[in-house]
């Protein structure tokens, strides 16, 4: 079964990324990166993080694509997609 969530396409973002929340309420499982990955924010500055959310089916125009997703700790955002 599908969730929507809301998803910003950043054709700068050169990972894509979930929000802690979403991967919460998803109930999603993650994994340890095996290194600390620092990411650069506008809203909160640099943000370090060392879990992701691999293999999410996401569904954009009827077209389905499998990506891998950085957790971190987003506001007002679930998903933003980069050009990875």
């Amino acid at each position: 079964m599908g969730q929507n969530v809301w998803v910003l396409f950043d054709s700068e973002a050169s990972h894509s990324f979930i929000s802690n929340t979403c991967v919460g309420r998803l109930g999603l499982e993650v994994h340890d990166l095996g290194y600390e990955l620092v990411v650069s924010t506008p809203t909160s500055g640099q943000v370090t993080t060392s879990t992701s959310y691999d293999g999410c089916s996401i569904e954009v125009a009827g077209r389905r694509f499998n990506v891998n997703l950085i957790c971190l700790s987003l506001e007002d955002l679930y998903v933003i997609l980069g050009m990875d």
